[in-house]
């Protein structure tokens, strides 16, 4: 059965059909490798779902993922020892075996990830469910899944549980009222997208965003109803400080924005930030930035993923056409430089899904 890997770079290439790609500056070596479908009987529990995975794709998170699995190769060569790895963060599949007391699902049931955290449904820690999306054949806890919706094609599903379930907790977490002024961050970041989808159907607030990308942005401004698309410049070289303060920030990558939006924060305002971008910053002025929280009595309020309660809502707006998945490409067979590609060094609008079928 075909699986996307990363391998180490000193692999016998006879073995396998490798596509190199450089990623910030590092080189990967990466294949469409025929891998056994091992017995696995012995390692299912009464809990357990195994999942045939159709289509799968890569998330932010995923580089630094790449970047240690490259970093053990070097530590393995020095033993005399290749191997390699699975990638990807989300994925779409069939259940082909269940546990005999797992009761959410049965044989031939569509699923994708259910990544709630930090609790599952039933009370386990949650957490992202698999590091190995391309992996084909996969075991999971019966909590660690949740059903596709019939009106969800595979591809959707494949880019679906984590940007939905942590949008869906940002946007709660903002706790909007009426008149609140909201600033979007990163706009063509996948986080983003899915709060802008969930934001524009609240009514009394204006939307505005922020981006490297304005003219790529302006198309965005209907679709979301956004009242005015700013760049960095904007803040960085204005004589004067503009006169515009924010209600809620909601910024996927505070170590590139917080420096200069901090400033930007009306009174009992929510600084909302899911994550970090990889290129650790230095430069941050706490001191600025804790007087501006202080000063405006407001608060920097950290996501990690979302509630059970966040992607079960998400998948209702979704059912009832009111959030949008946004798929940028999708990729199959032998497309597997430009699928990497595409999602690690090129610009997108939305996911990029590889599909096996």
């Amino acid at each position: 059965m075909k699986n996307i890997i990363v391998c180490d770079s000193n692999i016998n290439k006879k073995d396998i059909e490798g596509y190199k790609v450089v990623i910030d500056g590092y080189e990967y070596l990466f294949a469409l490798l025929d891998i056994p479908v091992n017995k696995y009987t012995d390692k299912i529990s009464d809990q357990s779902v195994v999942v045939r995975v159709s289509a799968f794709s890569c998330n932010y998170r995923d580089k630094g993922i790449l970047y240690n699995f490259l970093k053990k190769c070097k530590d393995y060569n020095l033993k005399e020892s290749y191997y390699y790895s699975f990638l990807g963060s989300e994925f779409v599949g069939k259940v082909i075996k269940i546990g005999r007391n797992v009761r959410s699902f049965k044989i031939g049931d569509r699923v994708m990830s259910d990544n709630s955290y930090p609790f599952k449904v039933d009370g386990k820690i949650g957490g992202i469910v698999s590091n190995y999306a391309s992996k084909r054949i996969q075991i999971f806890h019966e909590s660690c899944l949740i059903k596709v919706p019939d009106s969800m094609s595979d591809i959707e599903a494949a880019a679906f549980s984590l940007t939905a379930s942590t949008a869906h907790s940002m946007v709660s977490k903002s706790k909007l009222k009426e008149g609140d002024k909201v600033l979007v961050t990163s706009l063509f970041s996948n986080t983003s997208l899915g709060c802008l989808e969930l934001l524009k159907n609240i009514s009394g607030i204006k939307i505005y965003g922020l981006t490297t990308g304005y003219k790529e942005a302006q198309s965005l401004s209907e679709k979301f109803k956004i009242q005015k698309i700013f760049t960095p410049d904007d803040f960085y070289t204005a004589t004067n400080k503009m006169n515009i303060n924010f209600n809620v920030i909601i910024d996927p990558f505070p170590d590139i924005h917080i420096n200069y939006l901090h400033s930007y924060l009306n009174y009992s305002s929510r600084y909302i930030s899911c994550g970090m971008s990889s290129h650790q910053n230095e430069k941050i002025d706490f001191y600025k930035i804790l007087y501006s929280l202080i000063v405006s009595n407001s608060q920097f309020i950290g996501n990690c993923l979302g509630l059970p309660y966040d992607l079960k809502a998400v998948i209702n707006e979704y059912s009832h056409e009111r959030y949008k998945v946004y798929v940028d490409s999708v990729y199959t067979g032998r497309q597997i430089s430009d699928f990497i590609n595409k999602s690690f060094n090129e610009r997108h609008f939305g996911k990029v899904v590889y599909s096996y079928e």
